[in-house]
């Protein structure tokens, strides 16, 4: 055991006189390894899919891959119209319109929740609203009977009449003059509570922010995120479906400076870190 340590320091001796006395020779071959480093990463694939690390032979493995083929996964393309609350939504109504447009012409996009649809709309009204009032809990029914008092009824008119006088869109006027009384705002703590943490305002059916500060379109690509390669170019591809959407409105006259899009989700984060770690290693290799 002495000898095999007193070798081991003897060659890290020589080895540190090796490089004291040629420390020319030690940074150009030291470069050239990085060089050569630097050549065989160029080409490094980033895996982020845990399944690609398990053996193929697997059943198990091979049934999950089948699952996921046929039935996708839960990651989706979350894009976020950033705004001035109620000064510009209805705006960013219009670029929501314009960029789930060229959203569903993509090929690599499944499907798009931004809104809620009409058919949506005659479902919940054939099917709920003649029951609506069984849905309500206990403090919904003491809301509907002060609503329903002589000075419940004033104090709606009240309101009515303002939201009627102000900027507000056709769509609300419409609900207005259709409830009267106000009963659709008694359902808003039931509707919200199913988002959990999520808490949204769905002005006009879009995927609004309670404070209306976001715009939400919700997107399902075809593939997963894990795949890098097809992640890259679904998100190169949105970037520039945005950029397209944000320059034909406002060629058509309209003022975007408050507005910008942004992106979010399973998709950004997976090329977000695929940058992040090409950077790590590129840097790695050179120091």
């Amino acid at each position: 055991m002495g000898r095999v340590r007193q070798a081991k320091s003897r060659f890290l001796e020589k080895l540190a006189h090796f490089v004291v006395q040629n420390p020319g020779n030690v940074l150009i071959v030291g470069a050239a390894l990085s060089l050569v480093g630097l050549f065989l990463a160029r080409g490094l694939e980033i895996r982020s899919d845990l399944a690609d690390f398990l053996p193929e032979s697997s059943p198990v493995i091979r049934s999950f891959r089948q699952i996921v083929e046929h039935f996708g996964t839960s990651d989706h393309l979350i894009i976020a119209i950033k705004g001035n609350g109620e000064d510009d939504a209805e705006l960013r109504e219009i670029l929501a319109d314009r960029l789930a447009e060229k959203l569903e012409a993509s090929a690599r996009i499944d499907y798009l929740d931004y809104r809620v649809d009409q058919e949506t709309i005659e479902l919940y009204r054939r099917s709920l609203l003649p029951y609506a009032l069984v849905y309500l809990a206990d403090s919904g029914l003491e809301e509907m009977e002060n609503r329903l008092s002589d000075e419940g009824i004033r104090e709606q008119i009240r309101e009515n009449r303002r939201m009627l006088l102000s900027p507000a869109s056709s769509v609300t006027k419409k609900l207005v003059r259709l409830d009267l009384l106000g009963f659709r705002t008694l359902f808003r703590p039931m509707v919200a509570g199913r988002g959990g943490n999520l808490q949204m305002n769905l002005r006009d059916g879009y995927l609004f922010s309670k404070d209306l500060g976001l715009l939400l379109i919700i997107a399902k690509p075809i593939r997963p995120a894990q795949d890098i390669p097809f992640t890259r170019a679904l998100m190169a591809e949105v970037k520039l479906l945005a950029e397209e959407s944000l320059a034909e409105i406002e060629d058509a006259g309209e003022n975007l400076d408050s507005v910008r899009i942004g992106m979010t989700g399973g998709y950004a984060f997976v090329v977000e870190n695929e940058v992040i770690l090409k950077k790590d290693i590129f840097f790695t290799l050179i120091t």
